[in-house]
């Protein structure tokens, strides 16, 4: 009996030896653990994705396997998966570094900054000379500060309103300027009523201007949009058209600004007036965002008739605790004054004006603006021409 038992003891691990089971024979988790990040490596992840869940069936609590699904959902996009797998790897060993960088990552490619530094900084505990980890770091808190600083377009913040909130901004304004002259004109007047309305993907102002010059009347109605093309790009467009000839026939105009770094903006754009004749002006600005200040400097050469002429204005802008309140002075140097739509009348001429506004919060959503201004005109004669002007008006915002 015992020599029976013997035999067939020795029977049985032949046959084991020989043929062995499926699942003495099936992978264990470390290879398909390796299998899999083989797999992500080359590409394949919905391979990987599949090696790494019969890993887990074999060891569940295989912390490499909960990273590595966890990068494989981030790779994909699915943040919510991606945040489960390695969630679940930080309960089983919360100081993984592994597992901390790649919820950073997680964090950093879903837009929040702030949360991938946490996570990031959690890792530099345990890890402080990673230079991985240190990498991260830097880039992660570059791209922090970059999104706290204001949003701007065309020189005014616009992060407070519908960039922060998802929300739309409209405004309406009245405003009433006059233009007097030391000599040779009477005086000018100037009312405009606009509305605007700012979104996520830019703003579109509707404008209507009252001219009263020259001892006759007109209206100018006008169209700019600045729509937001990517992160950091927008761009200028406008369209105008008056009912007198005292201002321009029409007006149009297109730009492109792109923002650069270390908080720097570049322009460059076309800008056209019809009278008699057509005034085709290029135009281009290099602007900075310093804080609480906006800089820019902004050419334009002008030709008409096959004559060219260059002006050039310098903005200084400086904003106070609320961003509907800030002065802004400008100084123009040139043959025409590019802004106004009566240019016409002044572009043989050599000028230099400086001109000075200023916003105040007057209630919650009630903003005044005052204006005041200087210009010198050198006439063909030789003599000097002045003017001065002075404006007033009031914003609603709703």
């Amino acid at each position: 009996m015992a020599a029976c038992g013997l035999a067939t003891f020795v029977t049985a691990l032949v046959l084991l030896l020989v043929f062995p089971t499926r699942a003495s024979g099936a992978p264990g988790a470390d290879e398909l653990y390796t299998r899999a990040v083989a797999a992500a490596h080359a590409g394949d992840n919905a391979r990987a994705r599949a090696l790494a869940q019969e890993a887990l069936a074999v060891a569940p609590d295989y912390v490499d396997v909960e990273v590595l699904l966890g990068r494989l959902a981030a790779w994909d996009k699915d943040f919510a998966s991606a945040r489960k797998h390695l969630d679940r790897a930080l309960s089983l060993d919360s100081d993984y570094v592994d597992a901390l960088a790649a919820r950073s990552d997680v964090e950093f490619w879903d837009g929040d900054p702030q949360a991938a530094l946490s996570y990031c900084d959690r890792g530099l505990a345990v890890a402080p000379h990673d230079p991985e980890l240190l990498d991260r770091r830097r880039r992660f808190a570059a791209a922090l500060e970059a999104k706290q600083q204001p949003k701007w377009r065309a020189g005014k913040r616009v992060d407070s309103a519908s960039s922060q909130t998802g929300s739309a901004v409209n405004r309406m304004a009245v405003s009433y300027m006059n233009e007097s002259f030391d000599r040779d004109f009477s005086d000018w007047h100037e009312s405009i009523v606009s509305l605007e309305h700012e979104g996520e993907r830019g703003s579109v102002i509707g404008r209507v201007t009252y001219f009263n010059r020259f001892g006759d009347d007109a209206l100018f109605f006008e169209v700019d949009a600045y729509p937001d093309i990517r992160e950091g790009t927008y761009a200028f467009l406008s369209l105008g058209r008056s009912t007198d000839s005292i201002v321009a026939e029409a007006r149009w105009a297109a730009e492109i600004f792109q923002a650069l770094p270390r908080n720097l903006e570049a322009s460059f754009g076309y800008r056209a007036q019809k009278f008699d004749m057509t005034i085709d002006t290029l135009t281009a600005s290099i602007a900075a965002y310093l804080g609480r200040y906006y800089v820019a400097l902004r050419p334009y050469r002008s030709e008409v008739s096959g004559e060219h002429t260059t002006t050039w204005t310098l903005k200084l802008r400086r904003y106070f605790d609320d961003e509907e309140e800030y002065v802004t002075v400008t100084l123009t140097d040139g043959s025409s004054v590019e802004e106004d739509p009566a240019a016409i009348a002044l572009f043989e001429l050599d000028s230099y004006a400086a001109v000075a506004e200023f916003r105040k919060r007057i209630c919650d959503d009630y903003v005044a603006t005052f204006t005041a201004g200087f210009e010198n005109q050198e006439l063909p004669s030789g003599a000097d021409r002045e003017k001065l002007s002075f404006g007033l008006g009031f914003e609603y915002l709703f």
